[in-house]
């Protein structure tokens, strides 16, 4: 319900300003900017974080200008931009060097930062970020949190040819994932867990091996997004008619679901 969302926001922000709240106004600036993104309207989105960084400048809020900062980082990424995320991204860590308490935040900008570098072939500076993530996420961060690490990580195995270690990673994933209710996320995990094995040439049990994984996804992922829950239902009816999936029809229920999930979470926003 992203334009109701971004009603709201409108409202919350004139209020702010009636009453003269720079630093209430620049933190909905923030959340304004996510929600922009989410939405496609990139240069939108990036003006208002940008407005943002300049507020918080000016009253000299260290923690203000790295979550603008990490705004732009998801911004850029979304839009493919994927270098000019890193410059974002490295930026934070300059606001949020003298700051304590602050661990999750820290962890999700590394874990960027990994997934970035992945994206751009740098593999051995992804595996380094996501190191560095492991070592300061929480551990009693949440279950979306520890699910997008595994994720993340799994993805990286996968592309370095760790395939049991991915694999591996991908069940921890959704389970996260499940546990959270995300569904969309659960499911596009799930969906690149299968092509992981078809791509591994695995044998046709262990693929089928993860159909009740995915059977249980369908009911809630229809709530949530009946475009994905379509897509999806096609692998699912191919599993079950005992037919091996293709990696083409596995890229092409990946890309049929991306568009229904944004590329990097802001919730740490």
């Amino acid at each position: 319900k992203l334009d109701q969302a971004t009603v709201l926001l409108g409202i919350a922000v004139d209020i702010a300003q009636r009453y003269d709240l720079p630093l209430v106004v620049a933190r909905l600036a923030i959340r304004a900017a996510s929600l922009l993104g989410d939405r496609a309207q990139y240069e939108r989105g990036l003006a208002l974080a940008e407005w943002a960084t300049i507020r918080y400048s000016e009253a000299g809020n260290s923690l203000g200008q790295g979550l603008a900062h990490y705004i732009r980082g998801l911004i850029q990424c979304n839009r493919g931009k994927y270098v000019e995320a890193v410059r974002a991204f490295e930026s934070v860590f300059v606001h949020f060097a003298d700051l304590q308490g602050i661990d999750l935040y820290i962890a999700s900008t590394w874990q960027c930062l990994g997934y970035l570098h992945h994206k751009l072939g740098r593999l051995r500076e992804a595996q380094d970020c996501l190191a560095r993530s492991i070592k300061h996420l929480p551990k009693n961060a949440d279950r979306e949190a520890h699910g997008r690490l595994a994720w993340v990580r799994a993805q990286l195995a996968s592309k370095c040819g760790e395939a049991d270690l991915a694999a591996k990673l991908y069940r921890q994933a959704l389970d996260h994932m499940i546990s959270a209710d995300l569904w969309v996320d659960a499911a596009f995990v799930a969906t690149e867990w299968t092509r992981l094995l078809v791509s591994a040439e695995d044998s046709a049990d262990k693929v089928r091996s993860i159909i009740d994984s995915l059977t249980s996804l369908v009911f809630p992922l229809q709530d949530q997004s009946p475009l994905a829950a379509a897509a999806f239902a096609e692998l699912i009816r191919a599993l079950m008619e005992g037919k091996r999936p293709s990696v083409p029809m596995l890229d092409s229920i990946i890309m049929k679901m991306e568009s229904e999930r944004p590329g990097l979470s802001a919730r740490l926003a």
